[in-house]
Formats: structure tokens, sequence, C-alpha cells
């Protein structure tokens, strides 16, 4: 039993770790294609808004979690030079 709980674990930190290099895969309503063909038409994929890439699941409110929390320093220097260019003008 434990042997699975230590593989889940594993896996778990493989995908964590997948999400924070590659984020985005093919997308799989159009397969990279950018355009899905509706009747004789041939339209932007509705999934990934005609870009062929789509966010892997939990990609997102990963990359929200590192950089909020791991980086912090990060976010202060980015609210720095904004407020400084607002200052500026």
């Amino acid at each position: 039993m434990t042997h699975f709980i230590i593989a889940a674990l594993v896996l778990g930190a493989v995908y964590l770790v997948l999400l924070l290099v590659h984020p985005v895969h093919r997308c799989p309503g159009c397969k990279g294609r950018k355009v899905v063909q509706h009747g004789s038409a041939f339209r932007p994929c509705v999934r990934c808004k005609g870009r062929g890439r789509a966010y892997r699941r939990g990609a997102i409110i990963t990359h929200r979690l590192v950089r909020e929390h791991a980086f912090p320093w990060i976010r202060n220097r980015i609210h720095d030079a904004i407020a400084s260019r607002l200052d500026e003008s």
C-alpha cells in the first residue's frame, strides 16, 4: 500500500515539474491546426481560440501560486515598475 502512495507522490511531483517547464500542449480540439471544419467552412478553434495550443490541467493555477508565493519579490518589482511609470506621467 505504501508503494502506491509513494508512486502517486512521485507522479504528482513529475506532473508539477511538467506544468512549470511546459505548461501548454497541442490543442485537442483542433490538434494544433488552429482551425476546425464546420461543414464546408474552416473556423478558428473554439477551445484554443485559433492559437493551436491549450494549457494543461492545473497549469494556470500552478503558475499563479509559484509566481505569488515562491517569488514575491518579482511581483513587488513589477508593481514598483508600474507605479514609477505612472508617477512619471
